[in-house]
């Protein structure tokens, strides 16, 4: 073998040698660090507008996080791993939320992993909620996490009794059904928008002028407040054409102050929500056609001659006699302009 053909046959082997795997002696051998990321459950009412304090639960491997929504409406899990995690929004009846979209997350990694603890069953039974001053069928279905259909299934006596069944009495008993947690599947880095069904409610109360027309095309903002006190962002509009400044407002709400702003000095009416009275009252038709802009005085549990006139004003309004008083036909009209 020539000389240049050694050298060659040599390099090679060096350079196989270099090649394999050296074993380390006395070295320690560390896992990998996983990529953490983030899930973000945002969940808003119809009109888009934040549900906040609502308790969202993520299950994975046995385990599982429960927190809840932000004033923006956010809930937000940090620090988790890969694979296919389980979302459910544990105060909310199966039927009361749906899932509208899925997005990708930007900005989801890096954070500590969360402490975690063993997944439970946490979804109540059955029970029964006596009506407080104030609540009605739809603010009670609210504050239990049901859709308003779900109460009004399980309480088919209650309404048929009170005739329209989201006006209650203090002391009726409601019948709640257990509730129905479901969970759907996510991964890490995405972020669900969520809705919350059947929410916000509407209120539409009625201005009329000197001669009982409607006062259309006026610009009102609406100020509401809710149960818990807090303020929520004024809602602007304008009045349509029979006159109603329609507002989208929350379950609880328990007040709303209207303010007319194109009047030379403020304009304001102040309305205290949830103490309606049953349609078929003497004070409940007072009332509502007090709110319908039939003044008539402070609801009382007898007609008065104030009542009365508004009341024939009302009907001759909805074509019919104004002689017949408060009859069935009367709260069947005053029903349909009330609660349309």
């Amino acid at each position: 073998m020539s000389d240049v053909a050694e050298r060659t046959r040599l390099q090679g082997a060096d350079a196989s040698a270099n090649a394999q795997p050296k074993r380390l002696v006395g070295a320690t051998v560390l896992p990998c660090e996983r990529s953490l990321e983030a899930l973000e459950v945002v969940v808003t009412d119809e009109v888009d507008a934040p549900c906040r304090g609502v308790g969202v639960e993520l299950l994975w491997n046995a385990k599982r996080l429960v927190t809840a929504t932000d004033r923006v409406g956010c809930a937000r899990f940090e620090g988790l791993e890969q694979g296919e995690h389980q979302v459910g929004l544990v105060d909310l009846d199966a039927d009361a939320w749906e899932l509208c979209a899925t997005e990708a997350l930007d900005g989801a990694r890096g954070s500590p992993r969360p402490a975690w603890e063993p997944a439970r069953d946490a979804a109540p039974a059955a029970g029964r909620h006596t009506v407080r001053r104030g609540e009605c069928l739809t603010s009670i279905a609210y504050a239990h996490g049901f859709a308003l259909r779900a109460l009004q299934e399980a309480n088919q006596e209650l309404i048929e009794k009170r005739q329209r069944g989201a006006t209650l009495l203090e002391g009726d008993v409601v019948q709640l059904p257990a509730r129905n947690v479901r969970h759907l599947a996510a991964q890490p880095g995405q972020r669900l928008r969520v809705k919350r069904r059947g929410v916000p409610e509407t209120f539409r109360p009625r201005f009329l002028d000197f001669q009982g027309r409607p006062r259309a095309g006026l610009s009102f903002i609406a100020h509401v407040r809710t149960s818990t006190g807090d303020p929520l962002p004024d809602h602007a509009g304008t009045t349509d054409g029979g006159g109603y400044a329609v507002t989208p407002v929350p379950p609880d709400a328990t007040s709303v102050e209207v303010t007319f702003t194109e009047e030379l000095f403020a304009e304001r009416h102040a309305f205290a929500l949830g103490l309606l009275p049953p349609i078929d009252t003497v004070a409940g038709l007072m009332a509502r056609l007090n709110a319908l802009g039939y003044g008539c005085g402070e609801p009382e549990s007898a007609m008065t001659d104030r009542a009365r006139s508004a009341l024939a004003r009302f009907r001759e309004g909805e074509g019919l006699s104004p002689e017949r008083g408060f009859d069935s036909q009367a709260q069947s009209a005053l029903a349909r302009a009330f609660e349309p």
